[in-house]
């Protein structure tokens, strides 16, 4: 088919530059013209394996994959400090809880969202699969001195995550 192309793109341009009323015959790409006639030059057909290129991903600050935006995120806070309590001090009777960890977010062109703990990638390493907007309350794994809490977001053109760390600034075991 590409060959059967190439001839008549061959014939036509011969045609074309031959001038209208031309009586001489259509000339064939790689053969030779009448003297005055410019010719095609031959056709060659391509050669070798296929290549695929990768597809592209989606960083944050793009445009995304074929032009989709990656998600955004338009606000997102969490605690910042939380203190754990000493185990076995307080009223008689009562249990030392963990604090809880705030995170609050919204977002825009999300289609779901994931929160993880100590990871950069939650929707590799989800916690829980929260709303696209909204808020969740974690407890604090007492008595670490810190921990990461990560909002990833996906869409259409890719990810994109939100990491914050927590200190503790109370019993630390």
């Amino acid at each position: 088919m590409l060959v059967a192309a190439g001839v008549a793109v061959a014939v036509v341009f011969a045609l074309v530059g031959s001038g209208a009323g031309s009586t001489a015959g259509p000339t064939v790409a790689g053969s030779t013209a009448p003297t005055g006639l410019a010719s095609a030059p031959p056709t060659s057909m391509p050669t070798g394996t296929p290549t695929t290129t990768p597809a592209p991903v989606a960083t944050p600050n793009d445009p995304g994959v074929g032009g989709v935006t990656t998600p955004d995120l338009r606000t997102a806070s969490a605690t910042q400090t939380v203190s754990c309590p000493v185990p076995g001090e307080g009223p008689a009777g009562s249990t030392a809880e963990s604090p809880d960890v705030q995170l609050v977010w919204s977002s825009e062109g999300a289609q779901t969202a994931f929160v993880g703990v100590d990871t950069q990638d939650a929707q590799a390493e989800p916690y829980s699969e929260v709303s696209t907007s909204g808020s969740i309350s974690i407890p604090f794994a007492c008595p670490a001195a810190s921990h990461t809490y990560t909002i990833t977001l996906v869409g259409a053109g890719g990810a994109r995550s939100k990491t914050f760390t927590v200190q503790n600034t109370g019993h630390r075991g």
